[in-house]
């Protein structure tokens, strides 16, 4: 099985500090970022595009933004595109995923629990979405166990607690999660290859 994961794209970032032509063309960069991966993607011969978490800035997302990512992941159909809402996308009913209609190769995870997406026999990569901007409890901490055999994969946008250098007081860590947590929940964490 082969998956092409990424996270952080951050469609539509105003780029606050540079000329406001500088900023257009960042933001067009992004989205030939986009572009590029799905061709990756395609050009590997990948079993699905994973996304976990902020496509895009819902806050400052533009109108044809939503075409734009409709139309680059239906030319990939049929390949599964796999999309986690995270806190700077996440999911409520103004946001650019419950407004657009997606091919039938996009799916979108929609609970704040991890829910299956079966992709083969035997591998089924578990998903949830963030539906506030912060403060989003961890999926893991919850309990969850996958309740099958296989591959069982976790798609979300998390903050992995040993990987924070630094917090700001009172703030809380975006889904956080601890390394020990993926075992214990029925996974194995992935090994890179």
């Amino acid at each position: 099985m082969k998956l092409v994961l990424f996270a952080d794209l951050h469609l539509d970032t105003p780029f606050t500090w540079a000329s406001p032509a500088v900023a257009r063309r960042r933001r067009q960069a992004l989205r030939d970022t986009l572009d590029a991966i799905v061709d990756l993607a395609v050009a590997q011969g990948a079993d699905a595009v994973c996304c976990a978490g902020d496509l895009y800035e819902h806050e400052r997302v533009t109108p044809d933004t939503a075409e734009f990512l409709r139309a680059t992941f239906a030319r990939i159909h049929p390949l599964p595109v796999l999309l986690a809402p995270g806190n700077h996308d996440h999911l409520v009913a103004s946001s650019v995923y419950a407004r657009t209609e997606w091919s039938p190769n996009v799916h979108l995870f929609t609970g704040a629990e991890l829910e299956p997406f079966t992709l083969a026999e035997g591998f089924t990569v578990w998903g949830a979405a963030h539906h506030v901007p912060a403060n989003t409890p961890g999926f893991l901490e919850r309990g969850f166990r996958a309740d099958r055999q296989g591959v069982n994969v976790a798609l979300f946008h998390g903050s992995l607690r040993s990987g924070l250098a630094f917090q700001e007081e009172g703030k809380r860590p975006h889904a956080p999660f601890d390394a020990d947590e993926i075992p214990a929940a029925g996974r194995r964490p992935a090994r890179p290859r």
